[in-house]
């Protein structure tokens, strides 16, 4: 019951991070871009940050509890297992990685053009590994949408 719950809610919360990195990536490009509304930048980087570091601890806790999840020499011969077992959180952790860094090294210049476009590029990066390391149905991984 708990693991089905974790398992929900990871899986729920990938909709609202995506959304908001995605809302966030608009917002640096048009303030790189020399937009007027290059000071409202901040709470946008902080929120998909804290929703980053959150999936990051339900996914880890779901690492643990996962049946996925199996530490065994066997388990990368099998590709379902290998993922969960590597590929997945070794990806969403370099993901978290680069957003956090992203974050720090920009953070006194976020209200600038010039922070916009670094925090764009990092955040950017971060999403397309975020999207490579979903497991989703159609990858045949033994997942759904939600």
């Amino acid at each position: 019951m708990f693991y089905t719950i974790l398992l929900k809610s990871h899986s729920g919360l990938r909709w609202v991070l995506l959304a908001s990195l995605i809302l966030a990536m608009v917002k640096y490009y048009r303030a790189a871009r020399g937009n007027r509304h290059v000071q409202r930048l901040v709470p946008y980087t902080l929120i998909s940050m804290i929703l980053m570091h959150i999936q990051v601890l339900l996914g880890l806790t779901m690492y643990y509890l996962s049946p996925k999840v199996i530490f065994a020499a066997e388990s990368m011969k099998n590709s379902v297992h290998r993922f969960f077992l590597v590929e997945h959180i070794g990806l969403m952790i370099i993901a978290a990685i680069i957003i956090t860094i992203g974050y720090s090294k920009t953070k006194n210049q976020v209200n600038t053009p010039y922070g916009a476009k670094k925090l764009l590029i990092y955040y950017f990066v971060a999403f397309i590994l975020i999207l490579s390391a979903i497991p989703w149905p159609f990858r045949g991984l033994g997942t759904a949408w939600i």
